[in-house]
């Protein structure tokens, strides 16, 4: 075989594995390209909010056809991004305090554990949630978002969330009803009794 050919070959496998490779596994050069590739584009979702939190974002939307919040993780690999986690919680419209994000996520070098809350009672002065040795309060005002986000893993019965009224009495708590001990998916927020 020529230089000249051994060369074209040379030439031609550099140019076409990379093409191969991008049409294969469709990466994506944004974050927002990464989160798109989990919905489809005729649903209409109401964006709400992009949480930085440590190595990840968090986009949280609203989609009111199918009456969830659904929130996109997102991560940095490289010169790509990937959307690793979804999740997808249901309104719960006559709630005082209400979920709209809860996740707790470790991959191979990094984890997050988040929680967004939207009050709707005007009692409600402050929430604090977190583990004892790293507790984060957010005062809070009626219908506005909170954001808690940690860069590790923290379970739903350490987060120990709580939401306080203007004289710091605990008014609803985080977590499950007080008989229930093993079903995550009674998982909200309840009003503490007094």
């Amino acid at each position: 075989m020529t230089k000249k050919k051994v060369g074209l070959i040379l030439v031609v496998t550099a140019i076409a594995l990379p093409l191969i490779f991008l049409f294969a596994y469709e990466p994506s050069f944004t974050a927002k390209g990464a989160v798109e590739k989990h919905f489809e584009y005729e649903n209409d979702l109401q964006y709400l909010n992009k949480i930085e939190a440590g190595n990840f974002q968090a986009w949280l939307f609203n989609d009111e056809e199918e009456g969830e919040y659904k929130t996109f993780l997102v991560k940095k690999d490289g010169l790509f991004y990937e959307s690793p986690l979804s999740t997808y919680i249901e309104h719960q419209t006559d709630a005082s305090l209400e979920t709209l994000s809860s996740i707790d996520y470790t991959d191979e070098t990094d984890a997050l554990t988040l929680l967004v809350v939207q009050s709707m009672d005007p009692d409600v002065d402050k929430i604090e949630a977190g583990e004892e040795t790293n507790r984060k309060e957010n005062e809070v005002e009626e219908g506005e978002i909170s954001v808690f986000s940690w860069d590790r893993s923290i379970s739903f019965d350490e987060m120990n969330a709580a939401a306080y009224d203007g004289q710091g009495e605990v008014l609803y708590y985080f977590g499950l009803e007080k008989d229930e001990t093993t079903n995550v998916d009674n998982l909200g927020w309840f009003e503490e009794e007094k």
